[in-house]
């Protein structure tokens, strides 16, 4: 289950505000995080999204980076090592990119 407290809870659309990520690892076994404006600026890691991603390994979630990027899947795990972010702290990385040229190849065998 994604949710570990979802049936005990009433759904709601509403955002919700909370002091900190601490309180939504209680609520969720998976994330997915987008990396640009998120994890780093390009140049370097926000303070604290490294070790926020190894607390959350260390609480057994799973983590699944998504972006936007034009860039292949190989690449953006390259450029997450390069800022720091050592690939044990994601279970797999999404991209845009990646996607795009799995739909070229698939267009063109077809």
């Amino acid at each position: 289950s994604v949710l570990r407290s979802h049936t005990s809870r009433s759904w709601s659309p509403a955002p919700q505000v909370h002091a900190g990520f601490r309180t939504l690892v209680e609520q969720y076994d998976m994330y997915i995080v987008d990396q640009w404006g998120v994890l780093h600026d390009g140049k370097r890691p926000y303070e604290g999204a490294v070790e926020c991603l190894r607390q959350l390994r260390a609480q057994g979630c799973g983590v699944v980076m998504l972006s936007n990027s034009a860039t292949r899947v190989a690449d953006a795990w390259k450029g997450l090592a390069r800022l720091g972010f050592e690939a044990n702290l994601f279970d797999g990385v999404v991209t845009s990119g990646e996607l795009a040229w799995g739909w070229l190849i698939d267009r063109q065998r077809a």
